[in-house]
């Protein structure tokens, strides 16, 4: 049974509420003869409650249920499909580009050495790939 199976199982005067996984019922808190106690299930699995009517401590709540603070809580994140953050581009994509980039530079930074000049087009494309390595530093989140 799932944590809010084993909530809503032991409430009063349970209804859907107008939300997808929202509940509405008496509050065991107090003398609740209209449902105040709004009841919600977040996508990670937690629950979520609240009393409208006198403001009840959800720990009060549970106790009034007979249930551990743990009840409003996942048992493993991994059992309510949470989805793991996925980047755009691959980690070696990122370090690929990053490899170009420096060859590049180094191949201008060579031709300075040897007395050579750049051209314009040389000029614009180490902007770019100074660009592109600022890039790919920010999305791997090192700060510059």
């Amino acid at each position: 049974m799932s944590n809010i199976d084993a909530i809503l199982a032991r409430l009063d005067n349970v209804r859907q509420g107008t939300k997808r996984n929202t509940w509405m019922a008496c509050c065991p808190a107090h003398d609740d003869t209209h449902p105040s106690l709004a009841v919600a299930e977040t996508d990670d699995g937690r629950v979520l409650l609240h009393c409208f009517s006198h403001g009840c401590d959800w720990r009060e709540i549970l106790a009034c249920l007979d249930l551990p603070e743990s009840a409003v809580f996942p048992e493993k994140a991994s059992q309510h499909h949470i989805r793991p953050e996925r980047r755009p581009f691959p980690a070696a994509d990122i370090l690929r580009v990053m490899a170009n980039e420096a060859i590049f530079l180094c191949a201008a930074s060579r031709t300075i050495q040897n007395g050579g000049a750049l051209t314009a087009d040389d000029h614009k494309r180490l902007i770019l790939a100074g660009e592109r390595l600022q890039a790919a530093l920010s999305y791997c989140g090192v700060a510059t």
